[in-house]
């Protein structure tokens, strides 16, 4: 059984925890772990070590973030203290190019913290995006600081994966601090998803794979559950647990078909009909094409089967805004 839960002192908490410290490869990677109540981005602040040479390792961990933002830079705001929202400052072994297989390895790592400590399964919504349930459990910007002949002590390329996960925010019972119409799948969270432990009835929406049932939890009374909150430190442990055991495999042949095949599996997006907003309009002469997602290619392209015949039997999206048609 891959669930392991024990409820402690009010909390509910696995019972591996992830050591601190710090590392220059990723088999031997260990964390250097920093909380802070307030910061204006982690993201920031760890590009910032970056380009000053810093080693990799550092993980920041913020109770509120005044600036935090999302990808095209917009405003992402989250209740201070109920959810995680860090940054890891990584020094990948392998290509720039090959740097976005890291960006989905910590969306993967967060689908399996959803099944073990709720017993629900996550899915991946390309690009970025990690849902539950038909709602959105986690976001992830991830951003290179490569090295320059300018900056002599960030000769070392580096990555910054910016995650914010929802942990504790009852958001079926309260209003999220943002405009929620902005966003284009509602938000929930790991205690909310432990709170509903139910089995999905919409046929629409992804079922667990054969190779593993949904694991049915003993429902919680929804009193005693709002009196419960989840330990954001062990959460954080089962991420960066699994991200480093990911990380540990890059050395490994067939390492990123390895991640795509497990990326292709855990997609919410593939076999979906989409929108797709394009950031770069001059690719195919328009902002907005839609159809079929069909494949993720071996660059970690969006391939899709576009219901116009103008644009060809495939188009490859590097970068856009997904809409899914239905839920999933």
């Amino acid at each position: 059984m891959r669930i392991r839960l024990a409820l402690m002192s009010q909390a509910l908490m696995p019972q591996d925890r992830v050591g601190s410290g710090t590392g220059r490869t990723a088999s031997q990677l260990d964390w250097d772990v920093r909380w802070v109540t307030e910061t204006g981005s982690t993201n920031a602040d760890l590009k910032q070590l970056a380009q000053q040479g810093h080693p990799e390792g550092v993980v920041l961990v913020a109770d509120y973030q005044t600036q935090g933002r999302g990808r095209h830079g917009r405003k992402w705001e989250s209740p201070p203290g109920d959810n995680l929202l860090f940054s890891v400052l990584l020094r990948p072994a392998c290509e720039v190019a090959d740097y976005h297989w890291i960006t989905q390895l910590a969306a993967l790592s967060i689908r399996e913290v959803c099944l073990e400590f709720t017993g629900c399964e996550a899915w991946l919504k390309w690009p970025n995006d990690v849902l539950a349930q038909g709602k959105k459990l986690a976001g992830i910007l991830a951003e290179a600081v490569l090295g320059s002949q300018t900056r002599p002590l960030a000769a070392a390329n580096a990555l910054v994966l910016g995650i914010g996960l929802n942990v504790n925010w009852p958001v079926s019972t309260t209003q999220p601090p943002h405009d929620s119409q902005q966003f284009m799948f509602p938000p929930t969270s790991l205690l909310d998803l432990l709170a509903g432990q139910t089995q999905p009835t919409d046929a629409s929406e992804k079922s667990a794979s054969s190779a593993e049932e949904v694991i049915s939890l003993s429902p919680l009374d929804r009193q005693t559950l709002d009196r419960q909150t989840l330990d954001r430190q062990a959460v954080l442990d089962a991420v960066l647990r699994n991200l480093k055991f990911g990380l540990s495999q890059m050395n490994q042949p067939g390492w990123s078909e390895q991640v795509r095949a497990e990326v292709k599996r855990s997609s919410a997006t593939l076999g979906q009909k989409i929108t797709v907003e394009l950031k770069q309009k001059s690719l195919v002469g328009q902002a907005v094409v839609a159809g079929i997602a069909v494949d993720i290619s071996a660059s970690g392209a969006l391939i899709l089967k576009p219901e116009a015949e103008t644009l060809g039997p495939e188009l490859a999206i590097l970068s856009g805004d997904v809409v899914h048609a239905k839920a999933v």
